[in-house]
């Protein structure tokens, strides 16, 4: 999972940032029982009341904070699974105990490191002998570090990501209940370990967009759902068509607010903590020209199925 030491800094994510900063706020997100819509939704520190004062939804109608809290998770989910920076992502994903099937129970984020780190390693805690355990305990103690940093560099991304959407008639629009962009915890437990989206265009008209994943399975099963979405043209007879480890059962099904959602069937089933890959594409069918903002929408629901 994380990679010794290398890439440390002596002093993690710079100054200490203060108590009511965004950054200060992702690292509070990470205590006690990690990433939860209450913690958020009443927030217990100047950093996380920050993050959630940060969601300025336009206009504002009968938004809640509750509402605010859950689109703002999965800002933060979605920017945080797109970062390169493997470590630091990996690490906060832990702390903030995502994907949440794989860290039930654990009530700190050390205990949820060294789930990670020991699931990584196929270590049980109870049988481990004396050099395994020193092993882990030596990843462990980067683990804060990585966090750290990570925070840093995504709370640059989120400022920067809730500003535009707060700017944007509408612009939170997509996580108030009943969109397909909104995501909460997957329905199928599986953790992302690698995401890559590629979209294509004819001019100023999305033709497509391919998905490739690599997963691990944090419980047995032989498929997933994959949601088809076109966020200039949310009517649009999208087609879900697989192309690597998968084929597609069934007829494909209409979300109530646009979009369609495809069941793709594994080659295999899959065991616990067992790895795997696959890909399909979106065609659009649409003639309707997409822009950029356009884009990191389809982006937010392609990465989380």
């Amino acid at each position: 999972m994380w990679t010794g030491g290398e890439g440390v800094p002596r002093h993690p994510g710079g100054r200490i940032p203060p108590e009511d900063s965004i950054q200060r706020g992702l690292i509070d997100l990470g205590d006690g029982r990690g990433a939860d819509v209450r913690r958020l939704n009443q927030p217990e520190t100047p950093g996380l009341a920050a993050i959630l004062g940060l969601v300025e939804p336009k206009p504002e109608l009968d938004w809640s904070a509750e509402q605010k809290a859950r689109g703002a998770l999965v800002e933060i989910r979605t920017l945080l699974e797109a970062m390169r920076y493997e470590n630091g992502r990996r690490a906060a994903m832990a702390a903030y105990g995502w994907p949440e099937a794989g860290y039930t129970g654990l009530s700190t984020r050390t205990q949820r490191w060294k789930a990670a780190i020991s699931r990584e390693e196929g270590i049980s805690g109870d049988s481990a002998h004396p050099p395994e355990r020193r092993h882990v305990q030596r990843r462990l103690d980067c683990c804060g570090g990585f966090f750290r940093n990570a925070a840093a560099k995504l709370a640059h991304d989120v400022e920067r990501r809730f500003i535009a959407l707060n700017e944007t008639e509408r612009g939170w629009e997509t996580h108030r209940p009943g969109d397909p962009t909104a995501l909460p915890s997957p329905p199928i437990p599986v953790e992302a370990e690698r995401v890559d989206v590629l979209f294509c265009l004819r001019g100023r008209v999305g033709t497509d967009h391919f998905v490739y994943r690599e997963i691990r399975a944090l419980q047995p099963l032989d498929g997933i759902d994959a949601v088809g979405w076109y966020y200039n043209d949310p009517d649009a007879q999208l087609d879900i068509e697989p192309l690597l480890n998968c084929t597609r059962e069934g007829i494909l099904r209409d979300l109530a607010r646009g979009g369609r959602v495809a069941t793709l069937k594994f080659v295999r089933s899959l065991a616990v903590d067992e790895r795997y890959c696959y890909a399909y594409v979106v065609r659009y069918n649409s003639e309707r020209h997409v822009g950029r903002r356009s884009l990191m929408k389809s982006e937010s629901a392609a990465r989380g199925c």
